[in-house]
């Protein structure tokens, strides 16, 4: 219920406080809650004059709901373009690599949950802290990311990334899978 998850909120809150700060006295004076829309979809585009800033504009992690770092990322490349007396609209922060690095682990999660648990434990328990939130903030360097991949179940997430990075199979691309049919006679023929 709502009542019993807000009380343990102020007893986690006090318990903080007391570890942490010193136990002092303290008074809460408001409290924050929200959603983060965690979707993979592609970021809104500009209108006019007017163009989407944080989760419109795709600035949201969809596998974390982190964004703080992409957000400045992105405000910093807005600014720099009108600086520089460009649009603001071309500023894109968020490189293919780093999306589809997310969407392969969304895809995971979602496809093969025994999968997702098997590279999640991983990450955390086979890299550094440094390394996995260089590598969550993506600011890791492609050292480090070869590093951590090598840590990680290939299966579930290489097919993942794969997937991600050449996106679903086009129909050109299924029909070229299928290279021969076998005809009654037992040959193969050309489809």
């Amino acid at each position: 219920s709502t009542g019993r998850r807000q009380r343990q909120m102020c007893i986690r809150d006090r318990d903080y406080v007391r570890a942490h700060l010193g136990g002092g006295s303290y008074r809460v004076t408001g409290r924050e809650a929200g959603t983060i829309p965690l979707f993979g979809r592609p970021p809104a585009a500009a209108v006019g004059s007017v163009i989407p800033i944080g989760t419109r504009a795709g600035m949201v992690k969809a596998s974390t709901g982190y964004g703080f770092a992409r957000i400045q990322r992105h405000s910093a490349a807005i600014a720099a373009r009108l600086i520089r007396g460009r649009g603001p609209a071309g500023a894109a922060p968020v490189q293919r690599w780093h999306r589809a690095l997310d969407g392969a682990l969304l895809r995971v999660v979602r496809d093969d949950p025994a999968g997702a648990l098997d590279v999640l434990t991983a990450l955390f328990a086979q890299n550094p802290a440094d390394r996995i939130l260089a590598f969550l903030d993506e600011d890791a360097r492609l050292r480090s990311q070869v590093q951590l991949y090598a840590t990680l179940p290939l299966p579930p997430f290489a097919h993942a990334h794969l997937r991600a990075v050449l996106g679903p199979p086009t129909l050109a691309r299924r029909s070229a899978t299928i290279s021969a049919r076998a005809v009654p006679d037992g040959t193969a023929s050309d489809l």
